[in-house]
């Protein structure tokens, strides 16, 4: 078997992704990059090294071995600074990035793979963007309906500090100013019914999307909470067309595990969002629906098993929000998670992974 390390930051996706190799009983090593004071302290991690992020590339080049070493990575400024050290990696590392120079940063901005998406014939919300110091804003923005929705270009400058909804062109300025990035993407607002967020992995010329998730229950406050569907993905063909999406995660030329994200609308329209060209916050769940995503990439070799449908809950997530944010009692909020299938934080394997998520909750 091939040699794994696990790239990782201080938040509980990486705890997740450390189970998830512990569980299949693949031996790794873990670098958190930047900080780790709780996500160290999973059972699963046994040898961890603590580096800032300039020390990533020097500290792999070190690690180098004559067989490849598989990378497991989370986090989005890890995968860009990958990408653009890959001629000095790639030989002795196998890497979750495009089979092409610097796609995968290319296609991390948000209005390049857009662009991509809709060049393929998925349906995409038309989007421009917008700079702190542009003098024609208002020009720039007379095509655009509110209320509108901003985010960042790159998540990993912006992240969801970037995202506003706004209703009018004031709003919009106020949030422009706010926003931690420069530029900013701006697009129409859609009032979803629900999101469609569709698990896959890319390996060599295969390209493989067996799983969405949905979310359970309407928004309550603009939230859904942590409730989730977690479905073949062949259900939901008829919002979205999974041919296309294989035919866009080739032209990217990825490989690696994914995820598509997709909003869909009152009149059931899906809409592009974004690709994810990382291991996620939902993998973890995968497995126990037939999808074996960490133990395919570690092997190389895409397990394909039936899909069972099951429900899911992000029950740390979903408590403070529904129950703290008095939005549902804990009585009903008991009984809604005793029918779940699925407990991702807790639950009777996973007690442990508790102390380590209240620490990453900002209540």
């Amino acid at each position: 078997m091939n040699k794994v390390i696990l790239i990782g930051t201080n938040n509980i996706t990486t705890v997740q992704l450390a189970r998830m190799l512990g569980e299949i009983n693949v031996p790794f090593e873990t670098i958190l990059v930047n900080k780790g004071y709780f996500a160290q302290w999973s059972k699963y991690i046994k040898k961890c090294i603590v580096i800032d992020r300039k020390q990533l590339i020097p500290l792999l080049e070190e690690k180098k071995q004559d067989s490849k070493t598989v990378l497991v990575v989370h986090g989005d400024a890890n995968v860009e600074l990958l990408d653009a050290n890959r001629e000095k990696l790639q030989e002795h590392y196998i890497l979750p990035l495009s089979d092409k120079p610097h796609n995968t940063t290319k296609y991390m901005d948000k209005l390049n793979v857009k662009q991509l998406a809709k060049q393929v014939g998925l349906n995409v919300v038309d989007a421009v963007i917008l700079n702190k110091e542009d003098e024609n804003f208002e020009q720039k923005v007379a095509n655009i309906e509110f209320p509108c929705f901003t985010k960042a270009v790159r998540s990993s400058i912006g992240g969801k500090d970037d995202i506003f909804v706004c209703k009018d062109i004031d709003e919009l300025n106020n949030a422009i100013q706010k926003a931690r990035s420069n530029d900013i993407l701006v697009e129409k607002f859609i009032d979803k019914k629900n999101e469609l967020c569709f698990q896959g992995i890319a390996i060599g010329d295969e390209v493989y999307i067996p799983v969405v998730v949905t979310y359970i229950g309407a928004q309550v406050a603009g939230h859904y909470g942590g409730h989730l569907d977690i479905l073949d993905a062949n259900s939901t063909s008829e919002y979205v067309d999974l041919e296309l999406m294989t035919t866009f995660v080739k032209e990217i030329g990825y490989q690696g595990p994914f995820s598509i994200e997709f909003i869909l609308d009152k009149e059931c329209n899906a809409y592009f969002m974004e690709i994810n060209m990382r291991f996620g916050s939902y993998d973890s769940i995968l497995p126990k629906v037939g999808f074996e995503v960490m133990k395919s990439w570690v092997e190389q070799k895409i397990e394909k098993n039936p899909i069972e449908n099951k429900t899911a809950i992000l029950e740390i997530y979903d408590f403070k929000h529904k129950v703290l944010g008095k939005h549902m009692s804990l009585w009903n909020w008991l009984k809604e998670l005793k029918k779940t299938d699925i407990y991702i934080f807790t639950g009777i394997k996973k007690t442990h992974c508790l102390f380590l998520v209240l620490c990453s909750i900002k209540f």
